[in-house]
This record gives C-alpha cells, sequence and structure tokens, in this order.
C-alpha cells in the first residue's frame, strides 16, 4: 500500500509498472 502512494506521487508510468507488480504479487 505504502509503495502504491508513492507511485502516485511519483508519475503515470511508475503507476502502470507498479499496478503490474501489484498483479503478479496478488
Amino acid at each position: 500500500m505504502n509503495n502504491c502512494s508513492a507511485i502516485k506521487h511519483n508519475g503515470t508510468l511508475m503507476t502502470q509498472m507498479n499496478m503490474t507488480n501489484t498483479d503478479k504479487i496478488l
């Protein structure tokens, strides 16, 4: 969850990458 917040502040590209990682984790 912390990563999601940090990514949101970073930008869209990072958000997309994070989403992919989360998908793998889930």
